[in-house]
């Protein structure tokens, strides 16, 4: 039929540049979907042909005809040289946006160069799809846009584009995060900055984040936002400190910018109280993986945090809590990390007001290994679901600091643990508080 006719391409071609502007667009809609990579240079010139402002139609049949390449070559050659041989810079721009779709190596390098073109509407052509690119990648560039651009509009589109790369980078450290939000916050001059800034504090659960949340509920332009994003952050770092958290959540669930918020926080505050006596205040490690090892074999290959020289270099993070309304007690491994036969460590410091023996029980899945006060105390390998107390190991607490560290091995699906406290009977050990390793207090 005429989809796959390559006489049937070249009458809609010569149709796309034909004088009625309601067969113009047809064909084009049509060349959308059954134009291929070598058609690219047609439409290239089809789109010279085409006055600015018209060219929607022209630009939608390019990018899908050059994302249609099997290789970087194929997608991206032609719209290269066309860039390259285009004095327009009406051209140059539009270009620029079909490479910033298509993407790879060359499209990048190509949107780095337009930064520098003499014209402003291909800078912020450049600018947009830089500020839109699926890594951070463009970062630097960015940035140096940011601090270096005479245009106004386009300190504020590379500014709002570096923020919002910030958290695209997997794995990247927390401490690095927080400290690229930080020069954010400090350059935000708009409410649409300082909304970006938020949004990247909410995904970070740290003290941290939330004092620098906290500091724009003060700003009226961007205070239901604020409001969000610490409500969001407070609720990971319940379990962690509540002292800090719980009086924040009590003021915005009495007085709230927006009824979203309140309610948000309202609901975190409920939370609060269904954790119970489980320990709740723990530091996640990265996902461990090793070539040619299932989670079964996992277990019993160490990694840096078993380690007591390396475990200062891990990047530790605060472990969210309650991710799972209906489990609030369940330290959800798989909706940090994610995947599957891998394994991940979890650590937290219990204070006792005396020595005591006691019963540490733990639920896991899948299998688990733990340590106490640096002594392995369990090792078992299992695949099940989590569920509080499947395992009871009897621990000594001695007065003052005391540390747990577990190893949780992921097979298939869910992935997490529990830990609790209790008296040899089971009944609640009073005299106890939890702390992040990182943030040990002074014993009292």
């Amino acid at each position: 039929g005429l989809r796959r006719s390559p006489g049937a391409t070249q009458r809609l071609l010569r149709a796309a540049v034909g004088g009625d502007p309601a067969v113009r667009a047809a064909a084009l809609r049509v060349l959308r979907d059954t134009a291929q990579p070598e058609d690219v240079p047609a439409l290239v010139g089809i789109l010279r042909r085409t006055p600015a402002g018209v060219r929607d139609d022209v630009l939608a049949a390019l990018s899908q005809a050059a994302r249609r390449g099997e290789n970087e070559e194929q997608r991206s050659g032609a719209l290269l040289q066309g860039l390259a041989e285009s004095d327009a810079p009406a051209d140059r721009a539009d270009l620029l946006a079909v490479l910033g779709e298509v993407g790879g190596p060359q499209a990048l390098e190509a949107l780095r160069s337009g930064l520098r073109d003499a014209a402003p509407e291909v800078r912020l052509a450049a600018l947009v799809r830089l500020a839109e690119w699926p890594t951070d990648e463009p970062m630097d560039d960015l940035l140096r846009a940011a601090r270096e651009a005479a245009d106004p509009r386009e300190r504020s589109l590379a500014l709002r584009g570096w923020i919002r790369l910030i958290p695209l980078r997997p794995g990247r450290p927390i401490r690095e995060t927080l400290g690229l939000l930080a020069q954010a916050a400090e350059k935000a001059a708009g409410p649409e900055e300082k909304r970006l800034v938020l949004a990247g504090l909410a995904g970070v659960p740290s003290l941290e984040a939330l004092d620098r949340a906290e500091f724009f509920l003060n700003d009226e332009s961007v205070r239901a936002e604020a409001e969000v994003a610490a409500v969001g952050i407070g609720r990971a770092l319940l379990g962690a400190s509540p002292e800090r958290v719980r009086p924040l959540l009590e003021r915005i669930a009495r007085r709230p910018a927006t009824e979203e918020a309140g309610r948000r926080a309202a609901a975190a505050l409920k939370l609060a109280d269904r954790l119970g006596d489980f320990l709740a205040a723990w530091e996640a490690s990265p996902a461990y993986a090793r070539e040619g090892a299932d989670w079964q074999a996992l277990l019993d290959i160490p990694f840096p945090p078993e380690d007591p020289a390396q475990e200062a270099q891990v990047d530790w993070r605060v472990m969210p809590v309650g991710t799972n309304p209906d489990q609030p007690w369940l330290l959800d491994l798989l909706a940090l990390h994610g995947g599957e036969q891998r394994v991940a460590y979890l650590r937290t410091a219990v204070w006792s007001d005396a020595a005591r023996d006691a019963v540490l029980e733990l639920g896991s899945d899948d299998g688990i290994k733990a340590w106490w006060n640096g002594s392995e105390v369990l090792s078992h390998s299992v695949p099940r679901a989590a569920a509080p107390a499947q395992e009871k190991v009897r621990v000594a607490l001695r007065p003052g600091w005391n540390r747990l560290l577990l190893k949780v091995t992921q097979y298939v699906l869910g992935w997490g643990a529990v830990a609790r406290l209790a008296n040899p009977d089971g009944s609640p050990l009073p005299g106890l508080r939890a702390a992040l390793p990182s943030r040990l207090p002074p014993s009292p």
